[in-house]
């Protein structure tokens, strides 16, 4: 595969589409706001930047999983237990993995731009959480 396929992939995996809809406005809405981290990563890294910014995106990234899981499960909380549960481990899973990059850099790692938009695009793609069935 070519970087240019790679960039086509990886761009369009972070950009938030209906597809990714949970079916509940107020969650679309945030789930928009991690496109938009992703994006900003995305350019950042296209212009060759991506280590500049990389502390100040895992700060904002670690303050959007903490707000947004609780914001979630509390809206989920209405839901069967199992679906709150699924979402819990969804949020704990996002949550430990951004802490993990958190940690790395802190002791000096700055070459995990990649992983992170990687962890970042995943995190778009639809899920248990985004069935609007369950909303």
């Amino acid at each position: 595969m070519t970087n240019k396929t790679q960039h086509a992939q990886q761009s369009a995996a972070i950009r938030w589409t209906p597809k990714n809809a949970a079916g509940a406005p107020v969650i679309d809405e945030q789930h928009r706001q991690l496109s938009a981290l992703a994006g900003r990563l995305h350019q950042a890294m296209l212009a060759g930047r991506g280590k500049e910014i990389l502390g100040s995106l895992l700060a904002d990234l670690a303050k959007y999983t903490s707000w947004h899981a609780a914001h979630e499960q509390e809206l989920s909380a209405r839901l069967s237990k199992a679906h709150v549960w699924r979402i819990r481990r969804e949020h704990e899973n996002l949550r430990s993995k951004v802490q993990t990059l958190q940690d790395r850099f802190a002791q000096g790692e700055v070459t995990m731009t990649i992983e992170l938009s990687l962890l970042l695009a995943h995190s778009m793609e639809p899920g248990p959480a985004n069935r609007p069935s369950l909303w």
